[in-house]
């Protein structure tokens, strides 16, 4: 009796350890997916150090260069120069 359950309990032991290897083969491949994505970006940028917090600066900058887009489409000449201006300072405290 011992070695039929001993038998069972290896094959679900088994089947959960497939199981946990599955899912961390997945977010593990995500993970490095999205750090080599961020990296790629950064390189791309020409950001020295790749780092997420120096991305999102870059990201607010871009913001602000939108602002500046619309500040222009709407005709208001000064707010654009001024938010291109704050878009530039913010960029280029980051990239090199």
């Amino acid at each position: 009796m011992d070695s039929i359950l001993d038998q069972v309990g290896e094959v679900i032991g088994l089947a959960i350890r497939s199981v946990i290897n599955v899912i961390r083969w997945v977010f593990f491949g995500i993970d490095d997916a999205i750090g080599r994505f961020l990296n790629a970006i950064g390189r791309g940028i020409g950001i020295q150090n790749h780092a997420v917090p120096q991305l999102i600066v870059v990201a607010v900058g871009l913001i602000l260069f939108w602002f500046a887009l619309r500040a222009f489409i709407a005709r208001r000449i000064v707010a654009g120069i001024v938010w291109t201006l704050i878009g530039l300072l913010v960029v280029g405290w980051v990239v090199r």
